[in-house]
């Protein structure tokens, strides 16, 4: 019995990890918000990141780690869910390192929180950022805009430091970024190729200035850095 107990929880764990991994790698939401040219307007490109904010970082959030080198941004080991560590002994050879959790001594399955609960995490990479040709990276007093060309316009997303402890990755909220955009510049709803509607908006350098002073880039994210 425990043996048929142990391939079955092997198999499901399998499958949840597999199943997570396909759902999550790529998928970050897109808020349907474009501008008309790469933001912030007035400044010129970048070709690399700032040193301040190369290396790994982990996020607040779900213990994803997000990897920043000197023009790319990579996001890896997604989490799929939350099992308690002692359902996951019952059935599984694990092993508890530096609170990480390996089946059968090699395969990382997850990490243990809050005591005794274990988030399953999924060996995924998903690219987010790299600079090049569509891609454009600009900063200004320590915020650094990553610009991702679509047909309508930019898609934009920022980093900075927080506290010159945490690292912070904002992005764009339909509703609620989309709602400032409108108090402070003139938008108006475009049609990309897949007939997906988008706002777009083309705010000049002061009405930019206004729309981050008014919070936007509302969807933020907190990081704390791995050593």
């Amino acid at each position: 019995m425990k043996t048929s107990v142990k391939k079955g929880r092997t198999y499901l764990l399998g499958v949840w990890l597999c199943l997570g991994a396909s759902l999550l790698m790529g998928c970050e939401e897109d808020p349907s918000i474009r501008f008309g040219q790469a933001q912030p307007g007035h400044m010129q490109s970048v070709s690399t990141f700032g040193k301040s904010l190369q290396g790994r970082w982990m996020s607040l959030a779900d213990s994803s780690v997000l990897v920043i080198n000197a023009n790319a941004v990579v996001r890896q080991d997604r989490p799929v869910g939350k099992v308690a560590l002692n359902d996951l002994k019952e059935g599984l050879q694990i092993t508890i390192k530096a609170q990480r959790v390996y089946q059968d001594d090699s395969i990382e399955v997850g990490r243990v929180v809050l005591g005794d609960s274990v988030v399953l995490t999924a060996n995924t990479i998903d690219t987010l950022f790299v600079i090049g040709a569509g891609h454009i990276l600009k900063e200004e007093k320590g915020q650094w805009f990553l610009n991702d060309e679509r047909q309508a316009g930019y898609l934009v997303r920022r980093l900075q430091l927080v506290n010159g402890k945490e690292l912070s990755y904002d992005r764009l909220t339909h509703d609620e970024d989309g709602q400032i955009l409108r108090s402070v510049t003139s938008v108006s709803d475009v049609y990309e190729e897949d007939s997906a509607q988008v706002m777009l908006a083309k705010p000049t350098t002061r009405e930019f200035r206004r729309f981050l002073r008014k919070d936007g880039f509302a969807n933020r994210e907190r990081f704390v850095r791995l050593k």
